[in-house]
């Protein structure tokens, strides 16, 4: 019998998000059905494609299938990439009893992905968590490692001979990071990164996308203007993106803009800014007798990381 048309929505909203759930990518499951992936987007968009009936039962046999290997291969063997030698590296920092529950929970993304595809360093990698229980957990953790300097709302020190700095927003230990801020499932954390190249992540041995593939071949901006918070930031990003050669068009300037105008700024956007023009002040008093030579845009610019340098 033929699905009635009123629920071809609701049928792929709910594909979409078993997807996502699963770590698949729209690329990935097209290549199982041999189509594009245009054609699974449209699909879960309700959008009339040709066999829609057999497409539903063959995506929904892939979901399945993928829900049993999930199952019965708990320990499947994954290519030793630069994602899982970040991950492993992270959770062997980690104290013992912290581990496990790191393996299960935990899923890098973010600008990262970007870097790796395209054979830079990463400045950071970025770990967030699907359960809100572990990550205050973790948050305890280091907030009541002794020694730790408190700074304004972050605590400094070190841990294991690395920079540790725990804040409301993330656990940083050297190069790597733990979001606490803002945990989910992946649709819900990803779907709310300001830019369509960061919209990544890496998951079960694939990298999976929110946005578009192409975006990893790309150096260009391109806002995603679902998201609405910390606007401000975003502007200062995109200053600090195009000084490291990235490209942003008059249209995208313009949806950066035009959000502005919608939603403003946070009280904790306001005092951050306020912040760092008293930093530049400051700096540019003193300029003459430090050693060092920090510009206004580098202080704006650590101000904002230090809310959210994971994107």
């Amino acid at each position: 019998m033929t699905t009635k048309e009123h629920d071809w929505m609701t049928m792929g909203e709910n594909m979409k998000a078993e997807r996502i759930e699963l770590g698949m990518s729209q690329q990935s499951v097209g290549y199982k059905l041999g189509c594009s992936d245009k054609k699974v987007r449209h699909f879960e968009q309700g959008k009339e494609i040709k066999d829609r009936d057999s497409f539903y039962k063959q995506y929904k046999q892939i979901l399945n299938d993928s829900y049993d290997v999930h199952l019965s291969e708990p320990e499947k063997e994954i290519e030793d990439n630069q994602y899982e030698q970040a991950k492993r590296t992270l959770k062997e920092l980690l104290p013992n009893h912290l581990r496990t529950r790191f393996d299960t929970y935990a899923f890098i993304a973010g600008g990262c992905i970007h870097s790796i595809y395209n054979g830079e360093e990463p400045n950071d990698y970025d770990f967030f968590l699907t359960n809100e229980k572990y990550a205050q957990t973790l948050k305890d953790y280091f907030s009541s490692i002794e020694g730790l300097e408190e700074k304004s709302s972050a605590k400094k020190g070190t841990y294991k001979g690395l920079p540790l700095i725990v804040t409301d927003n993330a656990i940083s230990i050297g190069k790597f990071q733990i979001i606490t801020q803002w945990v989910g499932n992946i649709h819900d954390v990803v779907s709310e990164f300001d830019f369509k190249h960061n919209m990544f992540y890496y998951l079960d041995g694939e990298i999976g996308t929110l946005s578009d593939f192409k975006y990893l071949d790309e150096k260009k901006l391109v806002y995603n203007d679902e998201r609405g918070r910390n606007i401000g930031h975003t502007f200062i990003r995109t200053i600090k993106f195009v000084e490291r050669g990235w490209t942003i068009s008059h249209k995208e300037l313009s949806k950066l803009l035009i959000k502005l105008n919608d939603v403003g700024l946070s009280e904790k956007e306001i005092l951050s800014f306020n912040n760092s023009i008293t930093k530049n002040e400051e700096s540019d008093t003193y300029s003459s007798d430090s050693n060092s030579s920090t510009d206004s845009n580098t202080s704006i610019t650590i101000e904002c990381e230090d809310d959210e340098n994971y994107e």
